[in-house]
């Protein structure tokens, strides 16, 4: 987790988004991954010296992806795909109405900086 969380906090759109407050929360409980993001961000980017545990965020990634819950050791790949499905869902509504550019007919920030197309080509090197 803390590989994709540093990654996540030195993601130049993501810090801009978060530490803009741009997001308008829809959610009426503390379950919002968004808003806990958010205020990561807020303290990350505070100057600050002091160590940050983001025990928050885990467990809403966790009751959010069950299938991470626990204390099984997670690959981090999992754990990235888990947390931006998360963080989409919890994104509606802060596109602000812009017409979206993606196959998923969504602007948020999440789509606009990870949507994409992932392509694997193999070459046998017998038969080439």
């Amino acid at each position: 987790m803390n590989c994709i969380v540093q990654a996540l906090t030195h993601t130049p759109l993501l810090r801009d988004f978060f530490l803009s407050d741009r997001h308008k929360c829809e959610m009426q409980s503390n379950s919002c991954l968004v808003c806990e993001m958010s205020q990561l961000f807020q303290e990350f980017y505070s100057g600050h010296r002091s160590p940050h545990i983001p025990f928050r965020l885990l467990h809403l990634v966790w009751t959010h992806a069950r299938h991470l819950a626990g204390y099984e050791q997670q690959d981090a790949h999992e754990f990235l795909i888990a947390a931006l499905d998360v963080l989409h869902r919890h994104c509606k509504g802060d596109d602000n109405g812009k017409k979206a550019n993606n196959p998923n007919n969504c602007n948020c920030i999440i789509d606009q900086i990870f949507t994409g197309g992932l392509q694997s080509d193999v070459t046998c090197q017998v038969c080439q």
